[in-house]
């Protein structure tokens, strides 16, 4: 016989976890709920970084925090205190632990581990049905949050490729109180590219190699790279790595569409999750999670990923495309903008929370040759393709 749920997550990821943590505050209330995970175990496998700010969620979880942010080039380097709104740290370890304990004081709400969905999900009398490795599951709902299809080239307008690896050093080598968020040192000119690094004591930090470019690029092509970075950091001495982290995460992508029916919906990355032009998601998720669990009380389906505000939308897309065209500007760009905009402006803008003097602020503090030259493109493009259309 199948096992019957009110609503099936699929993917016990950021995304699963922290729908199903704002559903079991529901008490009895909370639907019959089932997340299916494939892997057999969770493992400190990454972490999730975002701005403090009054309304953040879940920031007593963080392990680290920095009120220094450093941005640098090989030309200029640029210090911003943020002591009011810290950039904070969660290790996936803490999240993973604090959802799991959370989730398990509902018995309204299951796990199962080692398990995937083996065929595609079809609808019968009202309810979804579908096979996995050894079961058959049947639900009025389902909240999907794997990617529809593998990544592809022209899936988005650029790719935030990275890997990183926590290391720990027999010396002290590392500032703990100093994040930098981008170190453009040593750039690629048909890409962008630079080093991101975290210290969690001083002879402990996170160390990665970022890359912003047109295709995914695996953690084999960047392996060689992060490990001369490393050694210049480390002024080549000898380190111990703890763990790595790699991921591929889409920038301007077009987000997964949801079916016509209401009771199956899409959520997570590749569904709108990310901020396209930083690939910044944690909070993206809670907010998500916290009205989907309402929308679910309220009306018993699910809901996906609102979309961004038409201003934010127009300036992220402006500057994916600025970049993708000639990404030998970043470095400019970014010092810029983080030296020269009132920094509780920016974190608001970079948080999904900018006002109309928030993204003036921004526009302001970026160099305008570019953007305009970027935005008269734009117009000739849509208007060439609007012509073409017309004459086909």
């Amino acid at each position: 016989m199948p096992a019957n749920y009110d609503l099936i997550i699929v993917g016990g990821g950021c995304a699963g976890l922290s729908l199903a943590m704002r559903l079991s505050e529901q008490n009895l209330n909370c639907p019959k709920v089932l997340i299916i995970e494939r892997r057999d175990h969770y493992v400190n496998d990454r972490t999730w970084c975002f701005w403090c700010t009054e309304d953040s969620y879940l920031k007593h979880l963080p392990s680290h925090h920095w009120e220094t942010i450093k941005i640098k080039s090989a030309q200029e380097s640029s210090y911003i205190n943020c002591k009011d709104t810290p950039y904070l740290m969660i290790e996936a370890k803490v999240f993973y632990e604090h959802a799991l304990q959370k989730i398990a004081k509902n018995n309204r709400i299951t796990i199962v581990f080692n398990e995937s969905v083996v065929t595609v999900p079809t609808k019968t009398n009202e309810l979804w049905h579908f096979v996995g490795n050894d079961e058959i599951y049947t639900a009025k709902t389902i909240v999907d949050t794997r990617p529809v299809k593998i990544p592809q080239h022209g899936d988005a307008i650029l790719w935030q490729s990275f890997y990183g690896y926590e290391i720990e050093c027999a010396n002290a080598v590392f500032d703990r109180n100093i994040a930098t968020l981008m170190d453009f040192d040593d750039y690629d000119k048909t890409c962008v590219c630079f080093n991101y690094i975290l210290p969690t004591s001083t002879k402990k930090a996170l160390i990665e190699i970022t890359i912003f470019a047109v295709h995914p690029i695996p953690y084999e092509n960047l392996k060689v790279k992060l490990e001369k970075v490393i050694s210049r950091y480390t002024a080549n001495q000898a380190y111990k790595t703890i763990r790595t982290e790699h991921g591929i995460l889409p920038m301007g992508n077009k987000p997964q569409t949801n079916s016509h029916d209401k009771s199956y919906i899409y959520a997570g990355l590749f569904a709108g999750a990310a901020r396209p032009s930083t690939g910044y998601a944690f909070q993206r998720i809670q907010r998500w999670a916290d009205y989907c669990a309402k929308a679910i009380y309220q009306t018993q389906y699910p809901i996906s990923h609102q979309p961004d505000s038409i201003s934010q939308t127009a300036m992220d897309s402006l500057f994916l495309k600025l970049v993708r065209a000639r990404p030998n500007l970043a470095p400019t760009i970014f010092i810029k903008l983080f030296s020269q905009c009132d920094t509780p402006k920016l974190i608001r803008f970079l948080s999904d929370k900018a006002k109309l003097f928030d993204y003036i602020a921004v526009m302001l503090a970026l160099p305008p040759a570019p953007f305009l030259k970027q935005l008269l493109i734009g117009f000739f493009e849509k208007t060439i393709g609007h012509a073409t259309k017309k004459t086909d």
